[in-house]
């Protein structure tokens, strides 16, 4: 019993038609999409997440028409041998099965105290989760080998925007006139602004200023001048 998986990486022209493609293939082929997920951010090639599960049987198939949808430019297989493990499982699941019917032999006899009515009790809930355990063990070993695991990313080739043609010297002179008339109103409605707020606070200070240093230049009276 071999286990394989897959990983695949597309490069396609057409995002949304490859994508729809690709799980058609898979649907036809008796498989299902596990778990999908898709990004699309502006300016940026879209990107698509799929795990997909196809029966082994149809897998050599089903990888061939998913390499027609673009250009492969990831691929890997890998397989894993699980016989041992159904084997020691199946083995286990026998153990436990004919261990919970000897329990419930001896609870239907009841030969036993209460207390150990109890604990057979316990022992048999405990036996029974244990085989349930197992069996689910099994079963996901089963679907492995049964239907095989593919995981593919699918990449929209990016399309680069073309560049924008190169400005002319008139443009560019025109540009910078216009930036500095623009820097030029703004400097003098900066001014005008400035002087509106504080213009007023400055004339008073500065009169102040100006008479204290009239008064300072006066000639005090009564100071006579030295003879010579």
């Amino acid at each position: 019993m071999i286990a394989y998986s897959v990983t695949m990486t597309l490069q396609v022209k057409e995002f949304d038609p490859a994508k729809k493609r690709l799980v058609s293939i898979v649907e036809e082929a008796g498989g299902y999409v596990a778990q999908a997920r898709t990004t699309e951010t502006p300016n940026q090639p879209c990107r698509a997440e799929l795990v997909v599960h196809v029966p082994t049987t149809q897998l050599s198939a089903v990888l061939e028409r998913m390499r027609k949808l673009g250009r492969v430019t990831q691929e890997q297989l890998s397989s894993e041998e699980v016989t041992e493990q159904v084997v020691d499982l199946e083995a286990r699941l026998r153990n436990a099965r004919a261990t919970e019917q000897r329990l419930i032999e001896v609870l239907n006899n009841r030969t036993g105290k209460v207390r150990d009515i109890l604990e057979v009790e316990r022992e048999i809930a405990r036996t029974r989760e244990e085989i349930e355990r197992m069996e689910a063990q099994r079963q996901n070993l089963l679907h492995r080998v049964e239907l095989a695991s593919v995981q593919v990313t699918l990449l929209e080739e990016f399309k680069a925007q073309l560049e924008p043609a190169p400005v002319g010297t008139l443009t560019r002179l025109r540009n910078a006139f216009v930036e500095g008339y623009d820097s030029l109103v703004s400097s003098v409605l900066g001014l005008a602004l400035l002087f509106a707020r504080y213009g007023l606070v400055l004339l008073f200070w500065g009169s102040l200023v100006w008479l204290a240093w009239r008064v300072l230049r006066r000639p005090r009276l009564g100071t006579a001048r030295p003879r010579g």
